[in-house]
C-alpha cells in the first residue's frame, strides 16, 4: 500500500537551519520517481544534457503530467533503484507521487562532466541508476537540502526558471520546522 509521501516525510529528522536570503531562487521540474527520490534525500545529483553557471536555491518540482505509462515506469524505477530496505537497514514505503508540486530546496554547488562523478568512489549505485551518467553530459551537485512540510502546487517549466516573490514567500512558509 501506498503511502503518502507526507507522512514519510514527517518522520524524517528535522532539517538544519537554512540561510533563507533567496532572493534569485530558481526552479527544476523533474519527473516522478527522481523529484520525490530528491526529496527523500536518495539523489545528491541531477543529471542533465545541459550545464548551467547558476549556483544557488533550487526549488525542486514534480512535473504535473504523470500518464498511467509513467506511473508504472516511476514504480519500476523506486522498487529497484531504492528497493525495499534501500540500503538502510529498514523497509523503505513506496511513496504516493505528488505531481506538479514543489517538494523541496536544495542548494546547487557545483555543475561537473558525468564521466568525473560515475567514477567518483563516494557515488553509490542507488544514485547511479537514479540518473543518466553517459557521456557528454553534466551532474548537477547539491548540498544542503529542505524538505516542505508538505507539497505546493505550483506550474513548472522547462529548463531552470525564476521562483516568483509570491511563490517564494510560500516556500518559505512552509520548510519544516528548524532543529533547535
Amino acid at each position: 500500500m501506498a503511502r503518502p509521501i507526507l507522512d514519510i516525510l514527517a518522520e524524517m529528522p528535522p532539517d538544519p537551519p537554512i540561510d533563507w536570503d533567496a532572493q534569485d531562487m530558481r526552479g527544476l521540474s523533474l519527473w516522478e520517481p527522481w523529484a520525490t527520490a530528491v526529496a527523500q534525500r536518495f539523489k545528491r545529483y541531477e543529471t542533465r544534457p545541459w550545464g548551467t553557471k547558476y549556483r544557488g536555491w533550487i526549488l525542486i518540482c514534480s512535473t504535473s503530467k504523470f500518464t498511467q505509462a509513467m506511473r508504472e515506469h516511476a514504480d519500476l524505477l523506486w522498487r529497484s533503484a531504492v528497493g525495499r530496505r534501500g540500503g538502510l537497514g529498514y523497509e523503505i514505503p513506496h511513496p504516493k507521487w505528488s505531481v506538479g508540486c514543489a517538494l523541496a530546496v536544495v542548494k546547487l554547488l557545483d555543475v561537473l562532466p558525468t564521466e568525473q562523478v560515475a567514477l567518483d568512489e563516494g557515488v553509490s549505485r542507488r544514485e547511479l541508476a537514479l540518473g543518466d551518467y553517459r557521456s557528454g553530459r553534466f551532474a548537477w551537485k547539491f548540498g544542503e537540502m529542505h524538505v516542505l512540510r508538505k507539497p505546493y502546487p505550483i506550474k513548472g517549466r522547462q529548463r531552470l526558471w525564476r521562483v516568483s516573490p509570491e511563490d517564494r514567500a510560500a516556500i518559505g512558509a512552509l520548510l519544516r520546522p528548524l532543529a533547535t
